[in-house]
């Protein structure tokens, strides 16, 4: 009984030792013996010079953004109402009335402009847009707004319209005008102005009779008269 039982224990577990023994060496093989890993290369064309691979990792860090080219500069906008627009051509007037040209010439930025109503050269720094003052001041002008159009950006206003000058001797002037203001050092400035005169009125004819002109005549001989050259 005993040799029929080792028999068949000899029978059943040779072949089962057999394909464990197998199946150990096989894997034992198979990670002595391991591929390299893979590298994926990146064709990058070279004038004249055919094709040349880089490593994948190469080819990655000159493609990718650096931290510089994605870093931006954020400006914030100042606030500002359209009646505080307006009320910074009052802050012009109010120069004027100084009639101090430096004083004016001031309310303009570093790099503002002046297209100025009398004049027919422009104006673009300090001293030439306190040179135009100079002269104007001294017929003593007060300006009013009488019709206007704001618009308010990102940092910067517009401000355009018509405007009157009464000067000191009564009479009156009106102007197209546009005022652009930019922030600038902590307050708001002029960057641009423009003003010139109502071509209509300028060029408007006025109608006179044949005896208003023989008046003239009259004019100019009681002019005789008086005997003052």
């Amino acid at each position: 009984l005993t040799s029929i039982v080792s028999a068949g224990i000899a029978f059943v577990g040779l072949p089962l030792w057999l394909l464990l023994s197998s199946m150990f060496f096989t894997n034992q093989q198979q990670s002595s013996v391991m591929p390299p890993p893979a590298t994926t290369t990146t064709s990058v064309a070279a004038p004249n010079a055919g094709v040349m691979s880089l490593p994948s990792n190469v080819a990655s860090s000159l493609s990718a953004p650096s931290a510089s080219s994605t870093a931006g500069v954020v400006v914030l906008s100042q606030p500002i109402t359209k009646a505080e627009v307006r009320n910074l051509f009052n802050l012009w007037n109010d120069a004027l009335a100084t009639g101090d040209p430096a004083t004016v010439a001031k309310r303009y930025s570093k790099d503002g402009v002046l297209l100025p109503t009398l004049s027919d050269v422009p104006r673009n720094d300090f001293e030439s847009i306190k040179d135009y003052f100079v002269h104007f001041l001294e017929k003593k002008p007060d300006g009013k707004i009488l019709e206007g159009e704001i618009f308010v950006g990102n940092n910067w206003a517009q401000d355009a319209g018509i405007y009157e000058f009464t000067f000191a001797d009564g009479s009156k002037v009106k102007a197209r005008y546009s005022f652009v203001y930019v922030y600038e050092n902590g307050q708001w400035m002029i960057s641009h102005h423009h003003s010139s005169l109502m071509p209509e009125e300028v060029v408007r004819p006025k109608a006179i009779t044949k005896d208003e002109v023989r008046g003239l005549f009259n004019l100019w001989n009681d002019a005789l008269a008086t005997g003052d050259p």
